[in-house]
This record gives structure tokens, C-alpha cells and sequence, in this order.
């Protein structure tokens, strides 16, 4: 009747696991993207020496971008599917590599950058 062929039924384990950390850290970028700052922005304003004026449209403007990034990764990813999607994936995990050293090099304006580069790696 219908033989089953055993290359069907393998399960590639290295695949799956590599995959799942892939995908997991995916949905860490998303959270982080929409997440804004609200556990940081004391540690900001004092790094800065923010009024409380500059704190509120500073925070704005930098968990804004995360949100302007998700929208860019969404809207412009799909010519990187075609390229299929380990290589997608690779790539939009090294923007977001890249996008955390960028963040970290401590001002507003490489702030904003890496946090719309992290969106942009979160919406892909």
C-alpha cells in the first residue's frame, strides 16, 4: 500500500535546535523593540543630566524608533524571504548583533539608531 520512505521521517535535530534559538531570539527582539526604556530611563537622565522636560521627549523619540524599525522590517523584508529563510534569519540576526553594538556606544542619537536597527531585525 503506501510505503513510507525513511528520509521522511527523519527529524534533523541540529536544524530544529539551531532554528528554535533563531526563532526565540527573534521574539527577544520584538519584546525589546516595543518595550521602550521604562526600567532605564532614570539610568539615561542621569547618564545625560535629562530634565524632566528632555526625559519625556528623549524616552519618546528612543522607544519610538524601536517601533519605526519594526514597521521598516516589516514592509521591506520580503525580497530577503526569496533568499530563504536560514540565510533570512542569519542575516537579520547579525543586523541585530550589530544593531545591540551600536546601541551600546552612548549617545542619543547611536541610541536611536541601533534601537530603529534592532526594530528593523525584530520586524523581519
Amino acid at each position: 500500500m503506501g510505503e513510507s520512505r525513511p528520509d521522511e521521517l527523519t527529524v534533523r535535530m541540529p536544524y530544529l535546535l539551531a532554528f528554535t534559538f533563531v526563532y526565540g531570539l527573534g521574539m527577544w527582539h520584538v519584546t525589546w523593540a516595543l518595550a521602550g526604556n521604562s526600567q532605564t530611563t532614570e539610568v539615561f537622565k542621569a547618564k545625560f543630566g535629562w530634565t524632566k522636560e528632555e526625559t519625556i521627549t528623549y524616552n519618546t523619540i528612543i522607544s519610538s524608533a524601536g517601533i519605526v524599525g519594526l514597521a521598516i522590517g516589516c514592509t521591506f523584508t520580503g525580497p530577503l524571504i526569496k533568499l530563504g529563510r536560514r540565510k533570512t534569519a542569519i542575516m537579520v540576526q547579525t543586523l541585530a548583533i550589530i544593531s545591540s553594538l551600536v546601541t551600546m556606544q552612548g549617545s542619543i542619537a547611536l541610541l536611536s539608531l541601533g534601537r530603529v536597527l534592532l526594530g528593523m531585525a525584530a520586524g523581519a
